[in-house]
């Protein structure tokens, strides 16, 4: 196991693929960004990294990244730059919120923030993500709002074993669609939007049958 991301890494301009996992380093040097040609970044196992330095957003190549079982709180702005990146696996971080980076990221093709700490609802936006293909956040605090309705999805997991016993389910399902998994079964259809339209008629005259002028 290495502590520390070697520096000598961003002087290796035709790099494509880094495989950093199961290491001990807290966080990545900002010349991690420094990388042009690089497509998949995996540090996965590293329970130390607790964050990503915002040079992230300069990896415009990037496809993808894998950064299951480590320690990161949240994703920086910059984030969203990834315009080529389709596979985002973050099993078993700390998220708390769903970043929304991620909506604005239209080649992703695979999320998986499943395992996290995330107590929030999921955006909306993430509805317009194109080439969204597989999506799971199961195993969170409490996932609400209402579920992905993309045309893209083929798979989608909400939740698993220990939601499924909680029968706590702040969720609700937008609209039938074939990829739920076992466990999602339990998701309640969203209730229609109740009409907030109120006709308020005021009597006309000609059908006045009393007054009183007191």
């Amino acid at each position: 196991m290495v502590n520390e991301v070697p520096m000598s890494l961003s002087k290796l301009s035709n790099l494509k693929e880094i495989d950093i996992s199961n290491n001990d380093f807290i966080q990545f040097p900002s010349s991690i960004g420094s990388l042009p040609s690089l497509k998949i970044l995996n540090a996965e196992d590293c329970e130390k990294l607790k964050s990503l330095p915002d040079s992230i957003g300069n990896l415009e190549t990037l496809e993808e990244l894998y950064l299951n079982n480590c320690a990161i709180k949240s994703l920086p702005d910059s984030f969203s730059n990834l315009k080529h990146l389709k596979v985002l696996k973050m099993y078993e971080n700390k998220l708390s919120t769903i970043p929304q980076a991620l909506s604005k990221i239209t080649s992703l093709e695979e999320i998986n923030i499943s395992k996290n700490k995330i107590d929030d609802e999921i955006p909306v936006s993430l509805n317009d993500l194109p080439n969204l293909k597989k999506f799971e956040i199961e195993g969170n605090i409490n996932i609400k709002g209402k579920t992905l309705t993309n045309k893209s999805l083929i798979y989608c997991s909400y939740l698993d074993y220990d939601d499924y016993e909680s029968k706590t389910i702040s969720l609700c399902k937008a609209k039938d669609m074939d990829c739920f998994q076992f466990f999602d079964d339990i998701i309640g259809n969203c209730p229609k939007e109740a009409s907030t339209t109120t006709t308020t008629t005021n009597p006309k005259k000609e059908s006045l049958e009393k007054i009183f002028l007191l």
